[in-house]
């Protein structure tokens, strides 16, 4: 466990990071947001790989499809009020709230 209060820790973390040019983590927070920037976003509307799509399969008005996390297909809840998107890996992933037009 890395503790910066003692010097043989701080040392080890700066030679790691000098000698192999690597960023260095060192809490929880910094280890899920470094593996969740390097996963691969999938697109809402068709399912393939963000990088590979053109963004134009969606129309407008049309919530997502497809979970931009996994790319699965997704249950789509729409109300009067809005919709719920819902993937069965990661659960609700949005939630839009549309105002009423009466």
């Amino acid at each position: 466990r890395f503790d910066d209060s003692i010097a043989l820790h701080r040392d080890n973390r700066r030679w790691l990071s000098a000698r192999d040019g690597f960023e260095v983590t060192t809490t929880i927070s910094e280890l899920v947001s470094e593996l969740h920037d390097a996963l691969p976003r999938w697109c809402a509307g068709c399912g393939r790989r963000a990088d590979d799509c053109d963004g134009n399969c969606l129309p407008q008005l049309d919530p997502p499809r497809h979970c931009p996390v996994c790319g699965r297909k997704v249950v789509v809840t729409i109300v009067p009020t809005g919709t719920t998107t819902r993937c069965k890996t990661h659960g609700i992933i949005d939630t839009v709230i549309e105002p009423s037009h009466f």
